[in-house]
């Protein structure tokens, strides 16, 4: 069985982006930045590059986790998904937001709390398939609403943008392009 992420269905992708407006960055110009939103962006991009580069291991995890029937894996990582997000939170709560990204600093916490809750199914089910397969869509869906809300705060010129699979295998490169806008 073969679980692949493709981006969220119309209708909740309109539910996300009804709900938290995304930070409008064009009113800057194209490579125009105002000082308190480039320190900022500096302050939270480490957490930002974090929280994508785990979404794509819990996905790889329920991959192996539906091969395999449990999570032999996860007991051989170096720190544990649900450590990291942990991390990454208590990193999130201690940057200074400026007003004028509090829309951002939003998208990016719902995100990290999308993937703990998600990490957290895992750890709790990880000797149990039954279990995995019983919240299975609930933590795809999960993903896939992190990754919608990182997409949408992403910003190009200071370098926080999801994840570039253009140089991947083909079933990753048909993800992404499932997941694009």
């Amino acid at each position: 069985m073969s679980l692949v992420l493709h981006g969220p269905s119309r209708e909740r992708s309109q539910l996300v982006y009804r709900r938290f407006s995304p930070y409008k960055l064009g009113e800057y110009g194209n490579e125009e930045r105002p000082d308190e939103w480039i320190y900022y962006a500096s302050g939270i991009r480490p957490y930002y590059d974090g929280l994508n580069g785990l979404i794509g291991q819990i996905a790889g995890l329920l991959i192996l986790g539906q091969a395999k029937g449990c999570f032999e894996y996860y007991i051989s990582l170096a720190q544990e998904p649900l450590e990291r997000v942990k991390e990454y939170q208590d990193g999130l709560y201690s940057i200074h937001v400026p007003v004028r990204s509090r829309e951002h600093y939003l998208h990016v916490i719902l995100a990290a709390e999308l993937l703990f809750s998600c990490c957290k199914t895992i750890k709790e089910n990880m000797n149990s398939a039954a279990s995995l397969n019983y919240f299975l869509t609930e933590m795809v869906s999960d993903l896939k609403q992190a990754s919608t809300l990182l997409r949408c705060a992403s910003d190009q010129a200071l370098k926080m943008q999801t994840i570039n699979t253009s140089l991947s295998c083909a079933c990753c490169q048909d993800a992404a392009l499932d997941t694009q806008p």
